[in-house]
């Protein structure tokens, strides 16, 4: 391959990530973090508010981050139930208006973005099974609530270990400790009941970090790999590539888990022993670069695997609608009876060409 060509290649990959996953996966994060911003600007309000309401008792401030986190605690609970709820029993009748807000926000928004067709044909195109669809993004949108929900406790967290020192670490640590465990052990839980069903739509269990759940398809993607006879020349290559592309994200990943930590710790501890730091603020200092780093590795696995189950994606499945199929027999039942020559389909995405 002429350097030309690789320099082209090169580009087309870069165009393909600024479109399809930027426009998805980063302006997704972005938004929750400014949601997160605004909801987390009264806390102080708050905070003030109970320590002047119980007045002059001892530890007042204590217990109005007690208070705090009680309030929290019930949040994140009350999510984890509705969740549960919704998922079990599909109630649509009583949250149908809550999931049509989910679909513009979720998934019509990047696939204007992007420039792609309304994800509403992909809807279309599932059929009976947009109900399965509906209700993994239903999940992903509770997830994001947890996720704010957690964000606002890191703030609490890092308001006490700045302003507390070493009484904020001894108070805190263990609290958010059980916190998080409490809330790991309710997504496990889940998971387990989840694996119990005949059918698979959302899986994160391919990622050690815990992130917003893709929709997915195994029957469909089986059914497209099966049929799909023409490009499995192109996918071979496109396997290499995104093979290449896997390992030096998560050369990125194994650079923020380890290399990071040793960096951030030998000059935590320089500055402990020369007395510019205080030891609460050194813990503030890991606390806050652990989250930045949590985000980073997150955003590298999600990126990594995204190349890897590529081909085929869920969102070339609407790229077949126009076309006629072959053998429909062979489809699965939850797909819809549409003629598609296979042989002729032309993919929208670049990557298909590397």
């Amino acid at each position: 391959m002429s350097a030309k060509t690789k320099k082209m290649s090169h580009r087309a990959l870069v165009i393909w990530f600024i479109k399809h996953r930027f426009c998805k996966e980063f302006l997704q994060i972005t938004l929750l973090a400014l949601l997160a911003a605004l909801l987390s600007a009264p806390i102080p309000f708050i905070y003030r508010t109970v320590v002047d309401g119980l007045g002059s008792l001892p530890g007042a401030e204590l217990l109005a981050f007690v208070i705090l986190y009680v309030v929290l605690i019930i949040l994140e609970v009350l999510v984890n139930f509705w969740r549960e709820k919704v998922l079990t029993t599909f109630d649509w009748w009583a949250y149908s208006a809550m999931g049509t807000e989910v679909y513009r926000a979720i998934v019509k928004l990047p696939y204007h973005i992007s420039g792609k067709r309304s994800s509403s044909d992909l809807i279309k195109l599932m059929s009976t099974d947009s109900y399965h669809l509906q209700g993994a993004i239903v999940y992903g949108t509770t997830r994001m609530i947890s996720l704010l929900i957690r964000f606002i406790v890191d703030l609490i967290v890092m308001y006490i270990l700045f302003g507390w020192g070493i009484l904020g670490v001894i108070v805190v640590l263990p609290v958010y400790y059980l916190l998080i465990r409490k809330s790991v052990q309710n997504v496990e839980k889940y998971d387990r009941e989840h694996d119990e069903k005949v059918e698979t739509w959302y899986d994160d269990s391919y990622s050690p970090l815990h992130r917003l759940k893709e929709v997915k398809s195994r029957r469909m993607e089986s059914f497209l790999m099966k049929n799909i006879s023409k490009s499995s020349q192109e996918v071979s290559i496109t396997g290499v590539k995104t093979g290449r592309a896997k390992n030096v994200l998560y050369s990125l990943y194994d650079f923020f888990d380890r290399g990071v930590y040793v960096i951030l710790f030998s000059v935590g501890v320089y500055g402990v022993i020369r007395g510019q730091l205080s030891l609460g603020t050194l813990f503030a200092v890991f606390y806050v670069s652990s989250s930045i780093i949590t985000n980073l590795n997150s955003i590298c696995i999600a990126i990594s695997d995204d190349y890897h189950r590529r081909i085929p994606a869920m969102d070339r499945i609407a790229e077949l609608l126009a076309i006629e199929v072959d053998s429909p027999r062979q489809q699965p039942a939850d797909l819809p009876s549409l003629n598609v020559e296979f042989r002729d389909v032309k993919f929208a995405y670049p990557e298909s060409k590397f």
